[in-house]
């Protein structure tokens, strides 16, 4: 590492690394180019770390540094303040390396500023600067005051204590071996999505094996609500084991729920941090890839873990899935060719094998469920939520509809609630592919409730952004505003990762209140052609064509047909064809409307999309 150094004097320093620039001056930081809120605390510790790039810095020198005067403050308020540091960072934390066992380091070349933004003169890190000092080199002997005990004299003292002690652990060896041991077996299996034993839980409890598998089998029933409760009952009473805060962190980011995700996160951290388990930092590293939504890191720590535990299938599930919403719709398929089905009594192998049949192989998902069928196993509403999927795939929403009808009524009387709110959903889109749109907002206002109830934050914004068109195509001015207005408070209340994005451009079409400029979630990545899109459709509603048309043609290029929101930037560029932007060029829609959006994971707003881009297409010259 090296840093850059600028000679001239300045009031405030200026640092850049990566794509950060990190100001003392300020309480925002620039990242890739745009303004960040951060915390005083959180600048702070950036600051020490472009000090001494390279160079590991301790817990107790960053505690020191950061709450001088001898403040008395817990362990866990360092790993909070690198957690946020990392989280405003975005994309970039990753250069901001856990050192296990001795703290943190700044892995960047850093250039501290001037005035202009320029770079001076390249000197060696701090930690090349001079050598470490060896401990014998730092050792000075005392010279005794008094008169010296003999060594004999001591050990005669010390020898009652070192017999009591000697006892107590050959008790405490003695309680573990014929009370602890026999319930934490090191080949028994906690999960088999994630390959996770007894071993890597680190417990030190008797129930904690116990409680910690029922918790992921009712995780994989669908009533992931109790799965929790286990989850936090276990955290509070086993002050060892970071998997419940691990794994409900990692839940919290599946639900959208970004703040609870960053709470349980730094809980994981502090527990982690004390414990040299490659398994466990691999999967803390990756749930932490989750939740700052970056793709590339996500696939690669999956991809790490597995080479840890080649069994994890939830590891391969999840990298699938990351495959099929970055467009790589043949890896995914690759991906999920290797799963092992079963008899699908995991919630999430059936929908790995509804995903098989979205991918193009609805055929040889069709057949699973007909070996399921011939054992007997298919009458579950688990199995008809399969069955809805694998027609819709085959564009069948008539069966699909029935199926997803059937599995929502035996959903709720078995407390399904998953499948139950899953297949509503799912019901009310039919309505909207099909153009029934008051059927459909009465579907999706009942699947809307069910998302509430059960805490289901991306799904609320999901549906309250569908609703929010469908009343508008009905002329429900009132109605849709406060759909709209519903969807802005649940996205800015939990920052649900890129719902965000679609529920502002929802505001740019929809809302006629004055909306503020916005900056970018520091802890959402988001992706080039869709952060151009948001500047098109922003330029559009202020009347500026040409920015409109620029941000349109600078989105265009950074989006694949597989995209979610290709469906409205096909939108826009009807609207600038219709404003006469075109000069003569074609932008008119890329995407094509005979494909079907399958899987019908969220945003479903992109079927709400489509409709408004079929209607402008049809009154389009």
């Amino acid at each position: 590492m090296a840093v850059a150094i600028n000679t001239r004097s300045s009031v405030a320093r200026r640092y850049r690394f990566a794509g950060v620039v990190v100001d003392e001056g300020a309480t925002r930081l620039e990242v890739d180019g745009r303004p960040c809120r951060c915390s005083q605390r959180a600048l702070h510790l950036l600051l020490i770390f472009c000090e001494s790039p390279g160079r590991t810095l301790g817990r107790a020198e960053l505690m020191d540094r950061l709450w001088p005067g001898g403040q008395l403050v817990a362990d866990e308020a360092l790993t909070q303040a690198v957690f946020r540091a990392r989280a405003v960072l975005g994309a970039h934390a990753a250069h901001i390396v856990t050192i296990r066992g001795a703290g943190f380091r700044l892995d960047a070349d850093v250039a501290l500023l001037g005035v202009d933004g320029d770079a001076d003169e390249l000197v060696p890190s701090p930690a090349s600067e001079e050598p470490a000092v060896t401990a014998p080199e730092c050792v000075e002997r005392a010279l005794p005051s008094e008169p010296v005990e003999s060594p004999s004299g001591k050990a005669r003292r010390r020898l009652p204590y070192l017999l009591a002690l000697l006892a107590a652990l050959l008790l405490a060896a003695f309680v573990y071996r014929w009370a602890v041991a026999p319930k934490l077996v090191p080949t028994d299996i906690i999960d088999v999505g994630y390959a996770l034993k007894a071993p890597d839980l680190h417990a030190t409890q008797a129930d904690t094996a116990r409680l910690i598998a029922d918790a992921f089998r009712r995780e994989g029933e669908g009533d992931r609500a109790r799965a929790r409760a286990l989850l936090e009952t276990v955290y509070s009473s086993d002050a060892t084991t970071p998997v419940p805060a691990i794994f409900l962190a990692l839940w919290a980011v599946g639900g959208g729920n970004n703040a609870e995700a960053d709470r349980w996160l730094m809980q994981a951290q502090l527990r982690t941090d004390r414990l040299d388990d490659a398994y466990l930092g691999a999967l803390l590293a990756y749930v932490e890839a989750e939740r700052r939504g970056q793709p590339q890191e996500i696939l690669r720590r999956a991809g790490a873990l597995l080479d840890l535990r080649p069994d994890a299938w939830q590891l391969r599930l999840a990298r699938s899935h990351l495959m099929l919403y970055s467009g790589y719709r043949d890896a995914a398929a690759a991906e999920l060719a290797r799963l092992d089905f079963g008899d699908l009594h995991h919630r999430k192998q059936v929908m790995a094998l509804a995903d098989r049949a979205s991918l193009g192989d609805a055929d040889g998902a069709a057949a699973v469920l007909a070996d399921l069928d011939a054992k007997g196993l298919a009458d579950t509403p688990r199995i008809d939520y399969l069955r809805g999927r694998i027609a819709w795939s085959q564009k069948d929403y008539a069966r699909a509809k029935q199926d997803f009808l059937r599995c929502e009524d035996r959903g709720r009387r078995e407390a399904r609630f998953d499948l139950v709110n899953r297949c509503a959903a799912n019901v009310g889109a039919i309505a909207v592919v099909d153009g029934d749109y008051p059927n459909a907002i009465e579907l999706l206002e009942r699947a809307l409730a069910g998302m509430q109830e059960s805490g289901w934050r991306r799904d609320e914004v999901d549906l309250g952004l569908m609703l929010a068109q469908l009343y508008a195509f009905s002329g429900n001015t009132d109605a849709s505003r406060q759909a709209l207005a519903s969807a802005q408070a649940v996205a800015g209340r939990s920052e649900v990762d890129s719902m965000w994005a679609w529920v502002r451009l929802y505001e740019l079409r929809l809302s006629d209140a004055d909306l503020p400029d916005i900056s970018l979630p520091a802890n959402v990545v988001t992706p080039t052609g869709l952060v151009a899109l948001l500047d098109a459709r922003a330029a559009y509603r202020r009347g500026d064509i040409g920015a409109a048309r620029q941000a349109y043609e600078r989105a265009l290029r950074a989006t694949s047909q597989s995209d979610e929101w290709i469906d409205e930037l096909s939108l826009l560029g009807w609207e600038l064809r219709r404003e006469g932007a075109d000069d003569g060029q074609d932008l008119g829609a890329p995407v094509d409307l005979s494909e079907i959006i399958d899987p019908p994971y969220p945003p479903l707003a992109r079927l709400t999309s489509r409709a408004l881009l079929q209607r402008a297409m049809e009154t389009s010259p």
